[in-house]
This record gives C-alpha cells, structure tokens and sequence, in this order.
C-alpha cells in the first residue's frame, strides 16, 4: 500500500494506515508492524481521505477494504476513487494530491514505477522500493498487507506421477507434450 506524505493537516492518519496494513489483512496472530526503518510514516490529515484503486477485482477490493475500515475506526470522510485505470494513472493521481492511498505490489513498485529489474527477496525488494519512493516522491510504503501474490504452476497429480514432475526445469522439457490453461 502506497500513501501520499500528508503535509498541512489536523489528524493522526499514521495509526489508520497501520491498521489498514495489520487488521484487515494480516493473518490471525501474526505480528503487525506498520512501518521498518528510522522513518516515521505521515502522521496527519485533513479529516478527508481519498482512497483509489485501479480497475481490477483484486485491487477494488482491496481499496474497497480500507475505505471501510477508515469508515468503522476513524471519523475521517473517505472518498473512493476506485477503478481508476492502471498503475500509472494510479500512481500520478496519488503523486499529484488526487488520491491519498491506493494498493499496489512492490514488484510493480519496482519494475514498473522505478523501472528497475527483479531480483533479491520479497523483504529487499520491499526495503528497496520503500526507500526510492521515499527519496524520489517522499511517498510511503506501509508494511506489508499480510500476503504474498505470486505466480505457481500447477499439473494434475497423475500428470505429475506420469512424467516425474518435480521442478519448472521437469515441466519444461515435457512442455511440449501438454496443453497449458491459463485464468
């Protein structure tokens, strides 16, 4: 979740966020830190909190989410801005002061916003990403939602027992053999 670094405002918005990022979504039990590192996230707000998402299930949903937590915990008036296109749209409108909070996946942060090429584990990539923003837009990345989405691969038992499947590697010389389905 990026936020955009509130400047000239009257409420503790630091504490919503980290409930957004903890509550919401974080799995039962599971330790929820808002925040890594020396820097505070932004503390304040208007009274007003704009959230956008892009236009896709898993996106609105999740902005959907957080709008509604703010509206059950905070006395904060939230606006959603949801359905607002793709990650550049997205990421303009909350540079630019038009939304305030939207989701988005640090593997997106990092190749696509910060045009930099994959690599290390989900923890660098997230420092990483974390700290370019803050350098470059001074915008927040509050700590992770609780989840991980990546890509699997996955083969019917019998095909796997019928071929000796066990890595990509396996799959990959067989590949040609089968048919793939994709959703």
């Amino acid at each position: 979740m990026i936020v955009r670094h509130a400047t000239k405002h009257h409420g503790a918005l630091a504490p919503v966020l980290a409930m957004i990022a903890c509550v919401v979504l974080a799995a039962p039990g599971a330790r929820c830190e808002a925040t890594t590192g020396d820097d505070p996230a932004p503390t304040e707000t208007s009274g007003r909190i704009r959230v956008g998402s892009k236009n896709f299930a898993e996106s609105r949903l999740l902005a959907e989410l957080f709008a509604r937590l703010l509206e059950a915990r905070t006395s904060l008036i939230v606006e959603r801005r949801l359905g607002l296109a793709g990650t550049q749209v997205c990421f303009e409108a909350l540079r630019t002061g038009a939304i305030d909070v939207y989701p988005e996946y640090t593997g997106t942060g990092l190749v696509t916003l910060l045009e930099e090429a994959p690599g290390g584990n989900a923890q660098w990539t997230w420092n990483h990403v974390r700290t370019q923003f803050r350098q470059r837009w001074n915008l927040w990345w509050i700590g992770p939602l609780g989840f991980e989405n990546s890509f699997e691969l996955a083969v019917p038992r019998e095909i796997a027992a019928q071929y000796g499947l066990h890595t990509i590697s396996d799959l990959s010389q067989v590949s040609p053999r089968l048919t793939a389905s994709f959703g």
